[in-house]
């Protein structure tokens, strides 16, 4: 195709390839010392030509094509260049280390928590191996399994002791026994010590 373009942002400089043109030509355009301009498609002499136009108005003629179609796809192809704008290079580095130490990071973190699912399984390896142990002994010496539940005998030889029933507090052994009536009967009420007399003999 006749209109095919390449253009690209090198540095401050626009790089444009006119591979097939009319008259093929590769031009450069200073974007640091050309602040303001404007790309132009002028109809000359049965061709059309794509130009740059200054502020001033002077058009400096580019390229030239056989149609109209072919100078606007290469403005177009121009005109996407320069909207793409280069990062400089210090900070097309800082990004690149940007990323990477994110990449870091990520990979420390999952060498670290497969570390410690490594190390939670390798314990719990080693406390079975440890309990089934413990088993083979206790089987060797006789021994019931671990956590298996006593005989009832042994429960209940190992829970008897002195005690033959529910002791009663001291003060319910220590009371005395009731007072008791003339009529032989234990008076509901506890009289107080001492001899009971006549009034008349306490006051004289």
């Amino acid at each position: 195709m006749k209109n095919k373009v390449q253009a690209k942002r090198v540095g401050q400089n626009l790089v444009v390839v006119f591979a097939h043109a009319a008259e093929p030509v590769t031009w450069s355009f200073d974007l640091e010392k050309n602040h303001s301009f404007a790309l132009v498609i002028q109809n000359t002499g049965g061709e059309w030509s794509l130009g740059v136009k200054s502020p001033t108005g002077n058009v400096v003629s580019v390229a030239r094509f056989e149609t109209e179609n072919q100078a606007q796809q290469a403005q177009a192809t121009i005109a996407r260049a320069l909207l793409q704008h280069e990062l400089p290079f210090w900070q097309k580095l800082m990004n690149a280390a940007a990323v990477t130490g994110v990449v870091v990071m990520v990979m420390i973190f999952g060498l670290f928590a497969f570390s410690n699912l490594a190390t939670h399984q390798a314990m719990q390896m080693q406390m079975a191996m440890q309990y089934q142990q413990m088993e083979m002994q206790r089987a060797a010496q006789g021994l019931p399994p671990l956590g298996q539940a006593q005989n009832p005998e042994n429960q209940q030889a190992a829970g008897m002791g002195d005690a033959v029933g529910p002791q009663r507090p001291e003060s319910a052994q220590a009371q005395p026994p009731a007072a008791e009536s003339g009529t032989g009967k234990p008076n509901d009420q506890a009289m107080p010590p001492g001899v009971p007399l006549p009034a008349d003999e306490v006051l004289e």
